[in-house]
């Protein structure tokens, strides 16, 4: 049988039974795996709609005989765990605004499309801020894009770190980076071969430009401990940024001069690296 869902699917107890749905799966309403575990033994497909899974619980889909989990559409959320072969193109939200969601066996492949949506309201990873939690799987960040939502008027202190995603084997980096401003801070995503953690920085605005025979000049304050990166384009139509050099930033206002410009007009930018 298929089973196409409009509706709500949700299991029940008794808490030391799984609950097994042993056929395909179409989600484009409700599947709540609350508050115990529930179990398809063949491939879940989300066109739209919501997947949720209650803290304690566990969402699995077999990954015999190549089933999946594909999000197509939709939001996966939650502060349980998740389990098996999954490919996203929808919006994978951890906790309940927010939370920890785990990711058990299997691995994450982001197609066009994907987002990471974390709230942060403080610093405490689960209780103030989102957190994808990885059993030690495969991750791809390719195509994945982070979406960044400050709850309660927090605005993060340059030099707070948030880990938003641990335990995991990264491969890439994020496709796109919305919502990381908050006043004059940005979140800066600092990746390592097991997490990825925002770091809280300074927003490197360009300060006093300048122009005098052809020679550019311009500030930014920088934040010790990150390095940044000045890159030019003679054009926006399209724009080509080529890198000039980078610094390795103090905490202090830099100055930076372009003396070997041939170009009337430039555009720059600093960014991180």
């Amino acid at each position: 049988p298929v089973l196409d869902n409009a509706g709500t699917v949700s299991n029940s107890g008794p808490s030391n039974l799984t609950s097994t749905i042993d056929w395909t799966v179409t989600n484009s309403g409700v599947i709540v795996a609350n508050p115990y575990n529930l179990q398809f033994e063949q491939s879940l497909t989300q066109e739209s709609g919501s997947l949720e899974v209650a803290s304690g619980a566990m969402l699995s889909v077999s990954s015999s005989f190549g089933h999946t989990l594909t999000i197509q559409g939709g939001v996966l959320e939650g502060k349980g765990e998740v389990s098996g072969s999954i490919v996203n193109s929808g919006t994978i939200h951890p906790g309940d605004s927010p939370g920890i969601l785990t990711i058990g066996f299997g691995t994450l492949t982001n197609e066009s499309g994907a987002e990471l949506a974390v709230d942060i309201a403080g610093t405490t990873p689960g209780l103030q801020y989102s957190q994808l939690n990885d059993s030690g799987g495969q991750a791809w960040l390719h195509n994945l894009g982070l979406a960044v939502t400050f709850d309660n008027g927090f605005v993060p202190a340059v030099g707070q770190a948030f880990v938003i995603w641990t335990n995991t084997q990264i491969n890439g980096v994020f496709s796109s980076l919305a919502g990381i401003q908050a006043g004059g801070v940005v979140l800066v995503p600092q990746y390592s071969p097991t997490m990825v953690t925002l770091v809280a920085a300074n927003n490197p605005a360009l300060l006093s430009p300048s122009i005098t025979n052809n020679t550019f000049s311009f500030s930014f304050q920088s934040t010790a401990g990150l390095t940044n990166v000045v890159q030019y384009t003679p054009s926006l139509s399209p724009a080509v940024w080529q890198t000039l050099t980078k610094i390795v930033g103090d905490g202090l206002i830099e100055s930076f001069t372009d003396n070997l410009s041939t170009n009337t007009s430039r555009f720059y930018r600093v960014t991180f690296e």
